[in-house]
């Protein structure tokens, strides 16, 4: 699936970002790990909101998949100074 999508599940994604040497530094200062959880917190909470409420299991049980650069080992995403951006997201 990860070729397909270029990106990894969320939280391979964030072990990578809190463990793997080259980017833990770069982690740390703009903070991707947050950026990742709070965008898949806002999926969720707009899935919640507009999908009918016996549904909320379902909703907590999806795999989310970050943008990524596999043979690179980096995150795809933008980063600026009002932020970081995950512009992509896939939902299984």
């Amino acid at each position: 699936m990860r070729r397909k999508v270029e990106g990894i599940h969320l939280q391979e994604a964030l072990d990578q970002l809190r463990t793997a040497a080259h980017l833990v530094e770069m982690n740390r200062v703009a903070g991707l790990d947050r950026a990742m959880v709070r965008a898949i917190n806002d999926i969720k909470e707009w899935l919640v909101a507009k999908s009918d409420p016996g549904l909320r299991e379902e909703i907590e049980e999806l795999a989310y998949f970050v943008p990524w650069d596999i043979p690179r080992n980096m995150p795809k995403v933008q980063v600026d100074v009002s932020g970081v951006l995950v512009d992509t997201v896939w939902i299984a």
